[in-house]
This record gives C-alpha cells, structure tokens and sequence, in this order.
C-alpha cells in the first residue's frame, strides 16, 4: 500500500494497478480517497442489503 497526501498522477495510479498495489492519497485527518484496488480496505462500516 502507498499513501500520499497530495493527488497522484497518471501514471502513478498505471503503475500502482498494474503492479497490485492499493494507492490511497488525499491522505488528512482522519480520512483519505482510494485509487487503486479499493475492495482491499475494510472500512469497519456496515454491509447495506
């Protein structure tokens, strides 16, 4: 997993899905936006049906 606190270009999000990483960014607080391979985090929230 990458994390960053600022946007990730283009190609940084190519490479991170090509090569299987997860790559969040935005990272503040207590939250960030995930780019790449999302169904990996569990968020701790509810399954809504």
């Amino acid at each position: 997993m990458i994390i960053a606190v600022s946007a990730p270009t283009a190609r940084a999000l190519t490479l991170a899905e090509d090569a299987g990483i997860t790559l969040a960014a935005f990272a503040r607080g207590d939250g960030f936006d995930l780019f790449t391979h999302p169904e990996r985090i569990q968020t701790g929230a509810a399954d809504v049906a």
